[in-house]
């Protein structure tokens, strides 16, 4: 059941780079409590934002549909049905390793780079997993000039 198990870590950052050896870089991150200052005029402009996402999804659910949104001040953004990008090989190559064993439940990762945002006011940016239509919602990220 999903119910309270899944879990949606996101990080905001200037860019994501897919490494060579299968690793992601993620350069830039924003670990300023989820807070991006921007220089005092507005619009607001974001030349590039990349969000990387962890989703733990508790090992009993069957996964039948996976959709991730994204959403500026919860006015939909964009939404992206991700099912078909996940089969069984996924599942058990999505288990993260800790102190070299399978940790439980797995965990799914997805990126999204985002170009040439205008915003015209301080805004609130954020993501939400929908699992079998059950929405899990992830951290926010405040854009902001004050």
């Amino acid at each position: 059941m999903l119910n309270g198990g899944a879990y949606l870590h996101v990080m905001y950052a200037e860019d994501i780079r897919d490494e060579v050896d299968g690793k992601v870089s993620i350069l830039g991150w924003n670990e300023r409590k989820n807070t991006l200052k921007l220089p005092d005029k507005t619009p607001l402009f974001i030349p590039r934002l990349a969000i990387h996402g962890s989703l733990r999804i508790p090992e009993d659910v069957i996964i039948s549909t996976l959709k991730i949104a994204i959403y500026f001040d919860d006015h939909l953004f964009t939404i992206q049905d991700v099912t078909e990008e996940i089969n069984e090989d996924d599942l058990s190559k999505s288990q993260t390793i800790f102190k070299g064993k399978p940790l439980n439940p797995p965990m799914f990762s997805f990126n999204f780079v985002l170009g040439n945002l205008r915003l015209a006011a301080t805004t609130v940016i954020s993501v939400k997993a929908y699992v079998n239509e059950i929405e899990v919602t992830g951290n926010r990220l405040l854009v902001t000039n004050e």
